[in-house]
């Protein structure tokens, strides 16, 4: 790095809430510093900061790749998939769904399919409790 002009004065781990390491935040100054005990604490200040920025950058790249495995699965039309609100609107599906329930795209960018509409009036009151409780009991990502 001295050809940067730069020198790697201070380095502090960032670490996790379990302790692990989880990267490293490194001091880069152009010359020696007169307050070597300012230097580690900025840097001791920022590292949980910085732990938690990978931490989250690791998330929402696990998220994304959760995402994308299930949009490959959607769309592979093996299964029938529907994403709907607790309150019976169909927000997405995929073609095997719709194929299924005899609906099509334009219907579903209209909003006429609605799940209340698609189970027998007795069984109405019994379809929105399970999906409740479903809501209530999964943690978000999870589906249980």
């Amino acid at each position: 790095m001295p050809r940067w002009g730069f020198t790697p004065t201070w380095a502090c781990r960032c670490a996790d809430a379990d302790g692990r390491s989880i990267g490293i935040l490194v001091g880069l100054f152009r010359r020696d510093l007169d307050d070597v005990e300012l230097a580690e604490s900025v840097l001791l200040f920022f590292a949980p900061r910085v732990a938690l920025e990978i931490q989250q950058a690791r998330s929402e790249d696990v998220l994304r790749q959760r995402d994308e495995a299930l949009h490959r699965l959607m769309d592979s039309n093996v299964v029938g998939f529907v994403v709907a609100d607790l309150e019976g609107r169909i927000l997405d599906a995929n073609d095997a769904y719709l194929a299924l329930t005899g609906f099509d795209r334009q219907d579903l960018a209209s909003g006429r399919i609605r799940w209340p509409e698609m189970v027998p009036p007795e069984r109405v009151s019994d379809e929105r409790r399970q999906c409740s409780d479903c809501w209530h009991r999964a943690r978000p990502g999870r589906v249980k």
